[in-house]
């Protein structure tokens, strides 16, 4: 049984959380959150997906394609693409804020680019949030905010920040969003590493590729051509592969020889807390006070397992029942999570989409000496979540194999030599290892 001190000690600095935990756990006879300021360091603007604000959950930006399931797709648009991007997110608050979003142009490595936003956006690149509803009938009030964003003319990387009360420094959320112009065609293939590093034949995985592309239209290939491929929607599993094993006039390949190597993790450990009146999977049991708090079933170090092939969402959470309806009929659990496991000489840390994968305070097991068991306790929005425990270096309590299903992206961009800062997006792909 956690101790109030540990829920709290992760996250004492943002004080606004504060009333909404005690409220939760008891200790406060009203549940009325009021936004608490107080002076803080300044917020720094990371290039990725970030939330600076504990308060701030639940962020989701994906093509409003209209499908049910369109939450689990990532932030990429072909340009000309017929739907927007969609925002969302909750602020666990009983009274709307004024928020704000404007866009940064990036290049292949996520560095800003010196472009006006005149040649990327028509209009202002500055717009207010004024979508949100007030959600008051749960344990915890909250306002959930909605943006369709407005589109961007150019093929490119972008971070899209959230700001308040038109203060931008003042950051309350950042995401990467990517628009491409496809002229590349992509075959790839996946196979095991049998040639060229055994070892790893039966935990890794291969990658082969070969681009085509309009030789008149691009030159010098392997010095404007730059290659990213992500494994899982994870940002911290990115390679950059810069040796092809073959260029020719109008195509360039990486196989065997380039040696494009994944680790294959076993599928991701997964719990749905959707049901509120029954415990659903990977639920030991749901105490219901002034608010629902879900225990999961300890997890362990499965690394020596043998391999059972299980579905996941590839490390992704889909909230509620349908995602538009999401938003209006769920609510907030605490969820507890234990993990029995030797004491580590490294941090572990319990990931997943729903924190963009971060190792970072908030995310970091807590070691409890009289149990000798990891635990940490999360505030989640009902839904079905996949998560994932690693350590500091990346070591997982899962195991690795070559037969477990992954999700691969390939990002392609070009970048001229004369005018670098015009970075574009040309190719794009997603994939699995298996049909």
């Amino acid at each position: 049984m956690l101790r109030v001190a540990q829920i709290l000690l992760p996250i004492s600095k943002e004080m606004k959380i504060l009333p909404i935990l005690l409220c939760s756990i008891g200790f406060l006879n009203s549940c009325t959150i009021q936004n608490i300021s107080q002076d803080s360091p300044k917020k720094i603007l990371h290039m990725r997906n970030a939330t600076y604000e504990s308060y701030i959950k639940s962020v989701q930006l994906y093509p409003n394609t209209g499908q049910e399931d369109e939450s689990l797709d990532p932030s990429v648009l072909r340009l000309g693409d017929p739907y927007p991007l969609r925002l969302s997110f909750d602020d666990l608050a009983d009274k709307h804020e004024d928020y704000y979003t404007y866009f940064i142009p990036c290049d292949e490595k996520w560095k800003e680019i010196p472009i006006p936003h005149i040649d990327f956006i028509q209009g202002n690149n500055d717009f207010q949030i004024t979508n949100f509803t007030y959600y008051t009938g749960t344990a915890i009030p909250y306002v959930h905010y909605t943006q369709y964003l407005p589109p961007i003319t150019r093929a490119g990387n972008y971070v899209l920040v959230v700001y308040r009360r038109l203060d931008k420094e003042d950051i309350v959320l950042s995401r990467r969003l990517m628009i491409v112009r496809p002229e590349l065609q992509i075959k790839e293939q996946v196979v095991a590493p049998f040639r060229t590093e055994k070892k790893y034949q039966n935990t890794h995985h291969q990658l082969n590729l070969k681009i085509s592309y309009d030789p008149n239209s691009i030159s010098s290939p392997v010095q404007t051509l730059k290659i990213y491929i992500r494994q899982n929607y994870r940002w911290d599993k990115v390679v950059h592969p810069t040796r092809p094993s073959r260029v020719g006039s109008g195509s360039i390949e990486f196989d065997i020889l380039s040696s494009i190597l994944f680790p294959s993790p076993r599928a991701f450990r997964g719990f749905d807390i959707r049901p509120s009146n029954f415990r659903g999977k990977g639920v030991a049991r749901v105490e219901q006070k002034n608010f629902s708090h879900a225990y999961l079933y300890t997890d362990r170090d499965i690394s020596s397992d043998p391999y059972i092939r299980q579905p996941d969402l590839n490390g992704r959470y889909l909230l509620a029942q349908k995602p538009k309806a999401a938003s209006l009929k769920a609510d907030y659990f605490m969820v507890s999570f234990t993990l029995k496991t030797p004491k580590q000489k490294e941090d572990v840390y319990l990931l997943g989409s729903f924190n963009s994968f971060v190792k970072d305070p908030m995310n970091r097991m807590i070691y409890q000496e009289e149990t000798t068991n990891y635990t940490q306790t999360l505030y989640l929005k009902q839904g079905y979540y996949d998560y994932v425990y690693e350590t500091s270096s990346g070591k997982s309590f899962s195991g690795y194999f070559f037969q477990s299903q992954q999700v691969y992206e390939v990002f392609i961009y070009y970048k001229p030599l004369q005018q670098p800062q015009n970075t574009e997006l040309i190719g794009y792909k997603r994939f699995t290892n298996r049909p």
